[in-house]
């Protein structure tokens, strides 16, 4: 019996803390604004013609279609490349026809080669 004494007091001492928890928090919160989901703000449009802002596809890559020499081109943009990569169809359509050597390409799968052609951009 003493047993069954003990159990019921501790139930009705959890029970009290329980409520008094419930409360507590009720007038913690009470007259606080709800919590805002935060919304992506939207990029900032370009000041000039000299500008462009990018957004990610759905695989995280940045893309891009450009006109090179008047023709249409898509490029993944990379900020940290030390080289400009383009597939030799489309070097090709721009007149372009590198030494036929090929050397392995860093930027690529390893399987991938890459010809390479030097041009002086000033």
């Amino acid at each position: 019996m003493r047993f069954m004494a003990a159990m019921l007091r501790v139930l009705v001492v959890a029970m009290v803390m329980l409520g008094a928890g419930v409360v507590a928090v009720r007038m913690l919160d009470h007259g606080r604004a709800p919590a805002k989901a935060l919304i992506a703000e939207p990029a900032p449009a370009p000041t000039n013609s000299r500008s462009l802002v990018l957004r990610a596809n759905a695989g995280g890559h940045f893309a891009v279609d450009a006109r090179v020499g008047g023709r249409r081109l898509g490029f993944m943009v990379d900020t940290g490349a030390s080289q400009i990569t383009i597939r030799a169809s489309d070097a090709a359509r721009l007149g372009l026809h590198p030494a036929s050597a090929s050397i392995p390409s860093r930027s690529v799968p390893p399987t991938a080669k890459a010809a390479l052609r030097s041009s002086s951009c000033a």
